[in-house]
């Protein structure tokens, strides 16, 4: 199998700068050395254009940065699409999690697929529901075909991208909570959208299993050293 490697620098999804660093990181870790080591053929295919914030303006404050990450999805999407056409393995290295917008798009082109989201949050806000704007705490729910239809629908594709019942979220902390009187959408979406495929835990996922939200205490017997060494949740993710 050959593995396409292709890098995304972007830090335009979040307010702190420096993740789009990360292909660089990866590349410099020895990425490929190590992946061919294991058997496989690589090939790395360089990063995506992407603006950085110094070329790009805020046009609307519930949706920071959306002129410059809806072109950037679009290449995403068709170098992954390009990979997967191949029957090649495309892996893609960032950082702003905003990317997964087109990255799971490209894959997703021409066939069916399920996602298992790792995340400490659920990544399922929208432009009503977000507290910062941060695009990179919507791209769940954009692949789920809910938000801006700016991003939900980037060309003729159909929509969703994702079926919401072949999405596996594994979450540190999934606070509805917060949203049920000010955003009832929201909770619907967060509670009930697809309650058998939650995993959380309050400060750590221990496994994956399909669970309903308020089964959850059942990991707390699990827990790996005392409770007073837990860290503290500040918020659900912007």
């Amino acid at each position: 199998m050959q593995i396409d490697i292709i890098g995304v620098p972007i830090d335009l999804g979040a307010d702190r700068r420096g993740v789009d660093m990360g292909p660089s990181a990866i590349r410099y870790a020895h990425l490929q050395s190590k992946l061919e080591d294991l058997g496989y053929t690589v090939q790395d295919e360089g990063n995506v254009e992407v603006a950085i914030a110094e070329m790009c303006k805020i046009t609307d404050a519930k949706m920071k940065y959306i002129d410059c990450i809806i072109p950037m999805s679009r290449r995403i999407a068709g170098a992954v699409a390009t990979s997967v056409q191949a029957k090649n393995f495309p892996l893609v290295l960032g950082g702003d999690h905003s990317l997964s917008i087109g990255s799971v798009r490209g894959a997703a082109r021409n066939r069916k697929i399920g996602v298992i989201w790792i995340d400490a949050h659920a990544d399922f806000n929208t432009a009503e529901t977000t507290p910062s704007g941060n695009i990179h705490g919507m791209s769940l729910a954009i692949l789920a075909g809910q938000g801006d239809k700016s991003l939900v629908q980037l060309w003729d594709e159909s929509i969703p991208v994702i079926d919401p019942s072949k999405i596996q979220r594994i979450v540190r902390a999934l606070q509805t909570h917060r949203f049920v009187h000010q955003h009832p959408q929201t909770e619907r979406l967060h509670a009930g959208y697809h309650p058998n495929r939650i995993v959380i835990a309050e400060h750590r996922v221990y496994r994956a299993a399909q669970v309903r939200p308020q089964s959850c205490q059942r990991f707390e017997r699990r827990r790996v050293g005392p409770k007073s060494a837990e860290p503290k949740i500040a918020g659900e993710h912007a």
